[in-house]
């Protein structure tokens, strides 16, 4: 059982540093940075991946030999790394380097109140915030990214998903909220690592729609509906092609909580 255990870390770990040796990868510096958390974040169970087979190694030839002093020590050192090894990978989630899309919705104030506690602990953490859809009121939806280096925002953020008093406290998960506290929510935070495995929706499956304002200087609110789920999102940006790429990127991650609420209730 251990043999499969430490090949898929190695296995792991040689696939994100090939593909940190792809241009195209390198050329995406969001991903390329995400890699390279993640590739920062598997290496202590690299090393005792790496160690693991070769002190097997020398207990096999050890009790080969008939060493039976330093097949015990070895023994017992082996056991030592199989215990470290489950135990990290029991408490490993492996999209916590992850960059995040958080959507917030509900009342406008505590709207507000939300996305202000976001940007505050992004700033604390050194994370950069970009809105998605800068439209004040129900609705907030924005990125957070970190730098080279730091820690990934999804391990940090990954517990905020749930249902918010006018307080800005925490009620609860979805369908969590006891009988009578269902009137107390203000506003909903849901939470998607960005970087999930989900495939850019087909061109056909996708309205784009653009709606130009009174203000010359302005541009058009540009928003995009996803025709199969019915998902429609505004994007945020100075031109027409950036407010379109910043709805995309709702699309995808709102596809991808879909997609792991799925999973999770199978």
């Amino acid at each position: 059982m251990t043999g499969p255990v430490y090949e898929d870390v190695l296995s792991e770990y040689a696939g994100l540093e090939s593909s940190l040796a792809d241009t195209a990868v390198l050329r995406d510096h969001l991903r390329a940075r995400r890699l390279r958390r993640c590739l920062a974040e598997l290496g202590p169970l690299h090393s005792v991946a790496v160690r693991l087979p070769a002190v097997e190694e020398d207990l096999a030839a050890a009790v080969e030999l008939g060493w039976e002093a330093e097949a015990e020590r070895l023994s017992a050192q082996v056991a030592g790394l199989r215990d470290d090894l489950a135990g990290r990978l029991a408490l490993r989630d492996p999209r916590d380097p992850f960059d995040v899309v958080v959507f917030v919705e509900g009342d406008a104030r505590c709207v507000a109140l939300q996305a202000s506690r976001y940007r505050d602990l992004a700033a604390e953490r050194g994370w950069s915030v970009q809105d998605l859809d800068d439209r004040s009121g129900p609705v907030a939806a924005f990125a957070i990214t970190a730098r080279e280096g730091a820690g990934g925002p999804w391990g940090a953020l990954k517990r905020e998903n749930g249902q918010y008093g006018a307080d800005g406290g925490l009620l609860g998960g979805p369908g969590d909220l006891p009988d009578g506290r269902a009137d107390e929510v203000s506003a909903r935070v849901t939470v998607v690592p960005e970087g999930l495995d989900v495939p850019d929706p087909p061109p056909g499956d996708l309205r784009l729609d653009l709606y130009c304002t009174r203000r010359p200087e302005q541009p058009p609110d540009v928003w995009v509906t996803h025709l199969p789920s019915g998902i429609q999102v505004r994007g945020t940006g100075t031109r027409s092609f950036e407010a379109k790429a910043a709805a995309l990127r709702q699309i995808r991650a709102l596809l991808a909580a879909g997609r792991q609420q799925s999973l999770a209730a199978e």
